[in-house]
């Protein structure tokens, strides 16, 4: 009987998260604040010390954001280690050749062209957007001066639609 019980929770949390878009790990679209929250904490090691690409990467959740519904949508992460000054601009450099990498190998677009290396300049106030081959989801590498040597990296996912391509060039994250 606790088997038949423990199936049917399974399955019945299984077919709840089902269709929910996955941003990162056990966070996925839709999710309340409350079940982020809990979702960091059981596996805060996953979400502080986030791999994507050869680097790695830190999610904060107070850069978590939520609709007018109080809906997970997208979710912040910064240069793990970058401290108060951000990364030296050659690591910058460095960072976005590597996530340019990393979206081609895992058959992400750049509003619909095919992802190479040789496309992308690297910008120190720049903005960066791929999106999943599943067209669900965004990622967005943001750059920003901090004086002459250092930028501010953030690396943001989010659910993908019409309305977020209109509006995710627009950043107000720093």
């Amino acid at each position: 009987m606790k088997k038949l019980i423990l199936f049917t929770l399974a399955l019945i949390v299984s077919v709840s998260s089902f269709g929910q878009t996955k941003l990162y790990k056990g966070l996925l679209v839709g999710m309340s604040k409350t079940q982020a929250q809990e979702e960091f904490t059981k596996n805060k090691e996953e979400y502080t010390t986030a791999q994507i690409g050869a680097f790695q990467y830190r999610l904060y959740v107070q850069n978590n954001k939520y609709g007018e519904d109080g809906k997970l949508f997208q979710i912040g992460f910064v240069a793990k280690g970058a401290g108060l000054t951000g990364v030296l601009e050659s690591e910058g450099m460095d960072r976005l050749r590597d996530f340019v990498r990393f979206a081609k190998e895992n058959g992400y677009t750049s509003d619909g062209i095919s992802v190479g290396a040789s496309e992308y300049q690297y910008n120190k106030n720049g903005e960066y957007l791929f999106i999943s081959p599943e067209k669900d989801k965004f990622i967005k590498l943001v750059f920003v001066p901090n004086g002459d040597t250092f930028v501010f990296l953030s690396l943001w996912v989010g659910s993908y639609s019409e309305d977020v391509k209109k509006s995710v060039y627009q950043t107000d994250d720093f």
